[in-house]
């Protein structure tokens, strides 16, 4: 990682990546001082997601007051993007030029890579509840954090996420009428994954290329919760054409 930042110092994912490696191993020589820290915020401090990592890095560092101004700052950021899209495509790419993995396993192991690097951004649902319970501020803070998410994270578990985020403020603060819609919207985001999760979509998505590619340009353009939608409408359509068999693909290229 220090030779990729070397060779492009102002990448925003290799400093995402960084910033993640680094909350995992606070005493690695170029993590102590918080020059990675400093660095992802020059070149990516646009982008709410990265100060909600942050918030998570500095609150494990003991710094507080920081974290919730890294949340402050993650709720009222222009951007909001988690780079799995981007993880994805650098994986495919790179496996490509590796080896002759079957396109389909190249985008799986690319979504796994790019999902692992953002378990610190959902660092706030750790430590929230503690915080709201002793500050308004907080409170607000992380409500405002849960509803960012789910309007503008990409992931439907970062959506569901963020949903689940506003229901905790919700019930530290009382309020049933919010709670309630809470419920509702949690459940319509279910229901669209459940729909796309399905196996005759997994089938579709394992042995028809055309069908993966055009599901993650879905992702990457409208989120995961539309690219469910669409894997769900593709399931509908194509078990319509007389003759269409997905398996059949798989066996072709065999």
């Amino acid at each position: 990682m220090e030779k990729a930042l070397a060779a492009d110092p102002d990448n925003k994912i290799t400093l995402w990546n960084f910033l993640h490696t680094c909350a995992l191993h606070p005493a690695a020589t170029m993590c102590m001082d918080g020059s990675i820290e400093k660095r992802a915020i020059v070149a990516d401090g646009g982008n709410g997601l990265l100060w909600g990592k942050i918030a998570g890095y500095r609150m494990d560092r003991g710094d507080i007051a920081g974290a919730l101004d890294a949340l402050l700052k993650a709720n009222t950021a222009p951007q909001f993007n988690d780079y799995l899209i981007e993880h994805t495509e650098m994986v495919e790419r790179g496996l490509v030029a590796a080896a002759d993995y079957p396109y389909r396993e190249r985008v799986v192991y690319g979504i796994s890579v790019g999902s692992s690097s953002m378990i610190k951004f959902y660092a706030p649902f750790h430590f929230c509840r503690k915080q709201a319970q002793e500050s308004p501020e907080w409170l607000q803070a992380c409500l405002e954090y849960g509803k960012r998410m789910e309007n503008d994270a990409k992931m439907a578990n970062s959506i569901l996420m963020g949903n689940n985020l506003q229901k905790t403020m919700y019930e530290i603060s009382g309020n049933l009428k919010k709670i309630s819609e809470i419920d509702l919207r949690r459940q319509l985001i279910r229901d669209t994954m459940i729909s796309g999760y399905r196996m005759d979509g997994q089938v579709l998505l394992s042995f028809d290329d055309q069908v993966m590619a055009d599901y993650i340009q879905e992702w990457s353009v409208h989120g995961e919760l539309r690219a469910l939608q669409f894997l769900h409408e593709e399931v509908v359509r194509l078990s319509n054409q007389p003759g269409y068999d997905p398996c059949k693909l798989q066996e072709a290229r065999e």
